[in-house]
């Protein structure tokens, strides 16, 4: 919501968001609209990757429960093997 909010207030997002390669996961669904996705970020060859999770709807809370980051991925943009900027929960 936080986000929401400081767009439409005209402001520059307070968040860093970090562009991390999409490695593997699920496929994400296609979307006219930018949306967060789900996603689980690990260590591979020594640098940080991401994959996202199953996710059907926003009411899908299991889905969310082995996740620690949301992939914001662009508007009809293809989502594997491309770098997606990330808002990474901190543990």
């Amino acid at each position: 919501i936080r986000l929401a909010v400081e767009l439409l207030a005209g402001q520059p997002e307070s968040w860093n968001l970090l562009p991390l390669p999409i490695d593997g996961g699920e496929p994400v669904k296609p979307d006219p609209r930018d949306t967060f996705w789900p996603a689980r970020v690990s260590v591979r060859n020594g640098g940080l990757v991401v994959a996202p999770v199953r996710w059907s709807t926003s009411g899908d809370t299991f889905s969310l429960a082995g996740t620690n980051a949301l992939a914001r991925v662009n508007a009809n943009s293809p989502a594997n093997g491309s770098i997606q900027t990330l808002l990474l929960h901190p543990l």
